[in-house]
């Protein structure tokens, strides 16, 4: 974090202001008037600066910050779907398996079944 000093060091001139334009014979009316000039010193550009920097940090942290979690989310989902893949696999291998004992006995006995009612 940088530090900020204020000053109130600002200073006025004020001047009067009495020019006037004209142009391809066009006639100008000046009614004069005070230029009121507020001078700013450097330290409030200096604030400024800093105040824009440490926006952007921040910015920068926080979509910094917005990767990591969209990167641990991602990498989260994608765990939870292999495993839910490999536990279908899984269960498609075990249901498999009891369909062929139990298949291949049933159709023995159909084809037996078959033979003798023939």
């Amino acid at each position: 974090m940088g530090s900020s000093s204020s000053s109130n060091k600002s200073s006025t001139y004020n001047t009067s202001d009495n020019r006037v334009a004209a142009d391809n014979g066009a006639v100008g009316i000046s009614g004069g008037g005070d230029v009121s000039v507020h001078m700013v010193p450097d330290e409030a550009f200096a604030l400024v600066g800093e105040t824009t920097d440490q926006a952007f940090d921040f910015g920068r942290r926080s979509l910094d910050a917005v990767s990591a979690a969209s990167s641990d989310a991602t990498r989260t989902v994608t765990d939870a779907l292999f495993r839910t893949m490999e536990a279908d696999r899984e269960e498609t291998a075990r249901l498999l398996e009891q369909a062929i004992r139990i298949g291949i006995p049933a159709a023995a006995v159909a084809y037996v079944a078959a033979r003798v009612w023939r």
